[in-house]
């Protein structure tokens, strides 16, 4: 029996029509071994492609579809799916976030259909049967889950979450819905707690002298949570 796998990579858009509504993403890259030791290797999603392209969808977070798929193709980097976003509200968000760049990963669901172990003890996989290929606005394990939490904070990415309250705030005036301005305040209120609490831990005579002082532009963390906190 068969099943089907996730697998998320962080690339940069590849390109994008916005009057178009058209965007154009890589979901994965060839020879790189991933967190499952696996590898996709060249032409692996050739014959799915070719017998079974209308079933093939672009999704948001694995769940809600958001464009109907133009073309997927390889190149020499990896697989790149190009789409054409909807008009729903949800396939707005979706393109709203990609200008705004709050949407930094992709993932895609398959099931392996021939692959051989690797040395590193995963899987080559040679061919593969493509179900969908989604964009993500959140991080690693919590890309399935709507919100937050606190718990998938941490201090070494603190710049990562700096950066992300940024666009947040830039984001939250530009026409979302308002479910979706309810998350991004949610959002932007754990980010919030997050960077009080470790301000407080860092702070001048609190410093944990046995772990490196971590780079945080404070003035600009400031700022945000200042801004935030008008809201």
């Amino acid at each position: 029996m068969k099943t089907k796998q996730y697998k998320i990579a962080t690339f940069e858009l590849k390109d994008m029509d916005v009057p178009k509504r058209e965007v154009a993403f890589y979901f994965n890259a060839f020879n790189k071994l991933d967190s499952d030791r696996d590898r996709i290797m060249p032409g692996s999603s050739k014959k799915s492609v070719l017998e079974s392209f209308a079933r093939v969808k672009h999704l948001y977070n694995h769940y809600n579809t958001v464009g109907k798929p133009i073309s997927v193709e390889e190149d020499a980097f990896g697989t790149f799916m190009v789409s054409k976003i909807g008009r729903d509200s949800d396939s707005q968000n979706v393109l709203l976030k990609y200008e705004d760049g709050l949407i930094t990963e992709h993932s895609f669901g398959f099931e392996t259909i021939k692959g051989d172990r690797n040395q590193e003890g995963g899987q080559n996989i040679f061919e593969l049967k493509l179900w969908e290929a989604s964009s993500l606005d959140k991080w690693g394990a919590q890309s399935m889950t709507p919100v937050i939490s606190l718990k998938s904070m941490e201090q070494s990415n603190v710049q990562e979450w700096i950066n992300r309250l940024q666009k947040l705030t830039k984001a939250i005036r530009h026409g979302y819905t308002d479910e979706q301005i309810s998350e991004f305040e949610n959002q932007m209120q754990k980010i919030t707690e997050f960077l009080m609490t470790l301000k407080e831990t860092t702070e001048p005579g609190q410093q944990d002298t046995t772990q490196p002082e971590p780079l945080i532009d404070w003035g600009k963390a400031n700022q945000l949570i200042l801004t935030e906190k008008l809201f």
